[in-house]
């Protein structure tokens, strides 16, 4: 075990989604809970610069704290595996599908396993009409953004 904690952990927070400051509470809760286990950690507050950030440090493992687009949608995970700097995560695959919840239905309704119905909006919500013919008065309801982390914004 001790081994392990002599490794330099790089803790990614923060970036530049909607989901910020979100990031950071839990990139700092994530570092103070590695440090009190004895691990050595640099808090890397990401910039689209972070290819240069991570070259900054020797780092031996990534713990990804980022919420929504770059941190969760396989982007981080990309050039993470391009360094062949090890992280913790899913996949870059992994991680763009589930990202996606239009996509991760499909896939999952393809597999024969039941999902609750939805709707997709697009930005000029050209079908709003068939929104309210299909789902008005059906509850409970949940809209969440289709390509970020979680229902923020």
């Amino acid at each position: 075990m001790s081994e392990r904690r002599d490794k330099l952990v790089g803790v990614l927070m923060g970036g530049w989604s909607q989901e910020r400051e979100i990031s950071l509470k839990s990139g700092q809760a994530v570092l103070r809970a590695l440090e009190n286990l004895g691990y050595q950690c640099v808090a890397i507050d990401v910039a689209p610069n972070i290819g240069e950030q991570l070259r900054q440090h020797p780092l031996d493992v990534v713990y990804i704290a980022l919420h929504g687009r770059y941190g969760e949608d396989g982007v981080i995970q990309s050039l993470l595996e391009i360094q062949q700097i090890p992280y913790t995560s899913s996949s870059v695959l992994t991680s763009a599908l589930a990202m996606d919840k239009y996509l991760s239905k499909e896939l999952v309704r393809a597999q024969g396993l039941k999902t609750p119905d939805y709707c997709i909006f697009n930005r000029d919500l050209d079908n709003l009409e068939d929104f309210i013919n299909n789902f008005s008065g059906t509850f409970p309801l949940m809209i969440k953004p289709s390509r970020e982390g979680s229902s923020y914004g």
